[in-house]
């Protein structure tokens, strides 16, 4: 199951590396390595030292830390 994820078939997006990861936020590779250590990105661990990371969650998370402008909250 999980090897026909990480290859991008029809049950959705293929997971991501810490380096995409990493990429998309900006940070470090080191600096995910700190979050993943302090479990504040979900992960999955695939064998020794090898981890990916599912691109739906990767993107709840940037949502859920996302401040709107003030023009841009409802009242």
């Amino acid at each position: 199951m999980v090897l026909n994820i990480i290859k991008n078939n029809e049950s959705g997006p293929a997971l991501m590396t810490r380096e995409q990861v990493a990429r998309q936020f900006q940070i470090t590779t080191r600096t995910l390595d700190l979050w993943v250590d302090a479990q504040k990105i979900p992960v999955i661990r695939m064998t020794s030292g090898c981890i990916r990371f599912d691109p739906v969650k990767v993107d709840e998370l940037i949502r859920k830390h996302t401040i709107k402008a003030s023009w841009e909250v409802q009242p």
